[in-house]
């Protein structure tokens, strides 16, 4: 199988120093060695859908993340592709689908934060829109792939996607899920999204943060670890576990 892996420090930056010595997949409590090991996928392709909590506890906050959204969208390269989804109850029907980052798609990306929302704001469906935005990502064809899901992590909503169902379906679609909590948050689940898919979790950022959160992520994504596993058992339903090392053994 081939394995795809996020190695960050304590401030969330990637850290792309690393070698093969480095990593030991462990399967089932058995250490594995590595078949191939193709080091950083360096400024692979992005696709990246914005998934945005537009209910009304977030009100004081959309300035915030729509400006800092535009910000986010340009630093993405021509070659990226991004999906704009706002939700309340449902996802805006003023959506933006998936478009190349080129200059014509950012201005499309841009408009998308700013247009009347159209649908229904309350109860709050988290786990249904990012389940979306998980299922659209997957389609796209870039190496590097992941949803931003921006809330307070508050799923009022009866019915739909489970917190459960959307992990087991971007696990299954090799989607990971970064999560920025606004307002009164509600991070247990957020936290547990973001560790689950194998992406991070950021609590309450101001202007400054959040745009440094942005690149952050760009930076984490275009600088993964790529290598391959050959298991044993390959049809056997197993618990496959990377473990990480410094050069001083310390993991």
């Amino acid at each position: 199988i081939d394995v795809l892996v996020i190695v960050s420090g304590a401030d969330n930056t990637p850290i792309t120093v690393l070698n093969e010595n480095n990593f030991l997949p462990v399967l089932d409590g058995f250490p594995l060695e590595p078949t191939s090991f193709a080091g950083i996928t360096e400024d692979a392709p992005l696709s990246v859908a914005a998934t945005i909590d537009w209910s009304g506890s977030l009100d004081e906050f959309k300035p915030l993340i729509t400006q800092s959204a535009e910000i986010f969208i340009d630093t993405l390269a021509d070659t990226d592709t991004a999906a704009i989804y706002r939700f309340g109850a449902e996802i805006d029907a003023n959506k933006q689908e998936f478009v190349v980052a080129d200059a014509t798609g950012k201005d499309l990306l841009k408009d998308a934060l700013y247009l009347d929302f159209a649908g229904q704001l309350n109860p709050t469906d988290i786990w249904s829109a990012a389940d979306y935005a998980s299922t659209q990502t997957a389609k796209q064809t870039n190496p590097n792939r992941a949803v931003i899901l921006l809330s307070d992590g508050n799923n009022n909503a009866v019915g739909g996607s489970s917190l459960q169902n959307l992990i087991d379906d971007a696990i299954a679609e090799d989607i990971s899920v970064f999560t920025l909590g606004f307002g009164d948050i509600v991070s247990a689940p957020l936290e547990e999204l973001a560790q689950e898919t194998g992406g991070l979790y950021y609590e309450d950022p101001d202007a400054q943060a959040l745009n440094e959160i942005y690149q952050s992520i760009v930076a984490v994504l275009t600088n993964r670890y790529e290598f391959s596993i050959t298991l044993p058992q390959p049809d056997t339903e197993s618990q496959l576990t990377i473990v990480v090392r410094d050069d001083q053994g310390n993991e």
